[in-house]
């Protein structure tokens, strides 16, 4: 037991940490905010294959499509915990049961992690596979086992979530701070081998779609691109740090949200400089090249030209996370301001989530509240779908929790009714809303403004809440 003493201590911190976290931002687990595509509602386990190329969901599939939400975001935290034990294992000896805890904290209770909640039991796959790697990483140094490793974690890292790659150099930086006997040669070497994994995984995860589906996944009209024009990428890059420093500078003092989430980046910032001004050497220079990470990260968000979203960060958190650790091997003030900021940060993260997933769940409540004002709880089984056509026009105009349904939970409103899905039609005539419209006998009543439910066809129910303008120009033709 002795021998394993660092490996049960993370993980008992990590589960004791996720009860904590999860429990504190969902309140109500028994409605959680899970996104439309979470993996819950998916019945075809090559979906994502083609939207995104993450070939490895597949093989999880089962595992993704099956797991409670609540049984699936436990384990989504005690993972990510786990990975976090992996990115520092060789210095969590240093660092004392206090430290330890709450810097493991700090890193689950990060927005990038918390940003998971919606994708429930979805990543626990990839952040074993990920810890596995920097397992290995950490304790083989011959030159053909890291290129081996470095390959295969490319390989893998971008069939599953590519963003996780990043985190596969800071090993090497964890290791030149222990032993402090990092060269010139070794640095641009281990470079080399990083960027070769990464160049590895990035062909690979191209060539696996373009081999099943003859196309690349990245193309200007993506579902995640930046821009659908051929405006250059860095001038609305440019545009858009424009609006949001004007945003920044007018509303701090009135935004809540805004203040808190800059007051834990610029609390996170504080933790470099803690690591930066210090006298020892290695120290800064080591800190220095955990940013590296988050440079391949833009580098791939470049390459992609992807949009950026919280979940995409967690190389960019790792640089804090790293920063802290090495920052409070030792002691003194730097060691205790450290930590001060850890817990205020990790704190402002926590409210802030909760906020945002409280008023989520009220949207569900209302949204599964309206559906079943007009539809009777026993018609549905766990097959059936329930098209809701509406006029976003019109739900805007709507009184606040009167007939509302918000269709960017309607797969967690699904899974609370307990039927397959449940799809927001609007003016979409393709599909199955334009099945459903086929035969719906008194079709007229789509041009009524009253709510009404006009029936069902096989397991779909067409519930209309609103007059929708294309249909009634379709029928008066």
């Amino acid at each position: 037991m002795r021998k394993y003493r660092v490996q049960i201590t993370c993980l008992s911190i990590t589960i004791v940490s996720s009860i904590f976290i999860y429990g504190f931002i969902l309140s109500n687990t028994n409605v959680i905010p899970l996104a439309n595509d979470a993996w819950t509602f998916i019945q075809n386990p090559l979906v994502k294959l083609k939207n995104v190329g993450r070939w490895t969901n597949f093989i999880f599939y089962d595992y993704k499509h099956n797991v409670t939400p609540v049984i699936g975001l436990l384990l989504d935290g005690i993972s990510f915990g786990l990975l976090g034990c992996a990115i520092l294992f060789p210095l969590i000896k240093k660092i004392d049961l206090v430290f330890l805890f709450i810097l493991l904290f700090f890193w689950i209770a990060s927005p990038p992690i918390l940003s998971f909640v919606g994708y429930a039991g979805g990543s626990a796959p990839v952040n074993i596979l990920t810890a596995l790697f920097l397992f290995g990483l950490h304790k083989v140094d011959k030159l053909g086992y890291r290129i081996l490793l470095y390959s295969t974690a490319g390989i893998i890292l971008f069939g599953s979530y590519e963003s996780h790659y990043f985190v596969s150099f800071l090993p090497f930086v964890i290791k030149s701070y222990i032993h402090a006997n990092i060269t010139i040669k070794g640095l641009l070497r281990e470079l080399g081998l990083w960027v070769c994994g990464f160049i590895i995984g990035y062909i690979s995860w191209q060539a696996v779609h373009y081999g099943i589906y003859s196309k690349f996944i990245v193309s200007t009209e993506s579902y995640r691109t930046l821009i659908s024009n051929s405006e250059s990428h860095f001038s609305d890059l440019i545009a858009k740090t424009k609006m949001i420093t004007s945003q920044i500078v007018f509303s701090l003092g009135k935004n809540k949200n805004l203040l808190i989430q800059v007051f834990s980046y610029v609390g996170c910032l504080g933790i470099i400089l803690c690591g930066l001004f210090t006298n020892i050497k290695k120290e800064r220079f080591v800190i220095g090249l955990a940013a590296l990470p988050a440079l391949g990260l833009a580098a791939a968000l470049i390459l992609s030209n992807n949009n950026y979203f919280s979940r995409t960060g967690l190389a960019v958190w790792s640089l804090f996370f790293v920063s802290a650790a090495i920052s409070s091997v030792g002691g003194g003030k730097r060691r205790l301001f450290v930590l001060l900021f850890m817990v205020l940060i990790s704190a402002s993260n926590l409210i802030k989530s909760k906020e945002a997933i409280r008023k989520q769940q009220a949207q569900i409540l209302i949204s599964k509240e309206t559906i079943l004002k007009y539809i009777p709880e026993n018609d549905f089984n766990e097959e059936d779908v329930i098209l809701i056509f509406d006029s976003p026009k019109s739900q805007n105009n709507r009184l606040k929790g009167v007939d509302q349904f918000y269709d960017k939970l309607s797969g967690a409103t699904a899974y609370q009714l307990g039927v397959k899905n449940v799809w927001e039609c609007k003016h979409n005539l393709v599909g199955n809303c334009k099945k459903a419209i086929k035969n719906i006998s008194n079709k007229n009543s789509f041009c009524d403004l009253k709510p009404e439910y006009l029936g069902e066809y096989k397991n779909l129910h067409v519930l209309k809440l609103d007059k929708i303008e294309a249909i009634c120009t379709t029928l008066s033709k």
